[in-house]
Order: C-alpha cells, then sequence, then structure tokens
C-alpha cells in the first residue's frame, strides 16, 4: 500500500500538471493564427505566454514542495524514524 505521504505528493503534482497542459491549452487556442498552408501557427505574443506558463509551473511546483515539505513530511521528522508513535 502507498503511504499517505506519497499518496498526496502525487495527487499535488498531477493537479500541478493538469493545470499546466489546461493553460498550454488555452494559449494555443487564443494565440494562433492560420497559416497559408492551413496550419496553426502560434503567435509572437502566444509564444510569450507559453513562456510565462513555463516559469509560472515551475514556482507553482517549487512552492507545493516547500509546502509539502513542511507540512505533510512533519510526521516523520517528529517521530525520528517515521514510525507511528502509537506503536510505542
Amino acid at each position: 500500500m502507498i503511504a499517505r505521504e506519497r499518496l498526496i505528493e502525487i495527487g499535488v503534482s498531477l493537479t500541478g500538471v493538469g493545470i499546466m497542459v489546461a493553460l498550454l491549452y488555452v494559449i494555443g487556442l487564443n494565440y494562433t493564427n492560420e497559416a497559408a498552408n492551413g496550419h496553426q501557427v502560434l503567435t509572437s505574443t502566444g509564444g510569450e505566454m507559453v513562456v510565462y506558463a513555463i516559469v509560472a509551473f515551475i514556482v507553482l511546483m517549487a512552492v507545493a514542495g516547500l509546502v509539502l515539505t513542511h507540512t505533510v513530511t512533519i510526521v516523520e521528522a517528529e517521530n525520528g524514524d517515521g514510525s507511528d508513535s502509537s506503536s510505542a
């Protein structure tokens, strides 16, 4: 069975990736033009928005990692070896 802390980390990571994919999809919908050959191309403003989205994703995941480090893993630090304190 996967530990509770690991499930929380997986959930936060999947949420962050889902937000990133949704943001890139919205940028693709709003900042494209049709090229002469019929293909959709990203505008220069759209390119900037993609860069901002990547930076926001990096910051979001860094903040999430810091928050998880200080909240979820605090139980392991208090117990010393990660074991349940009720077994003593």
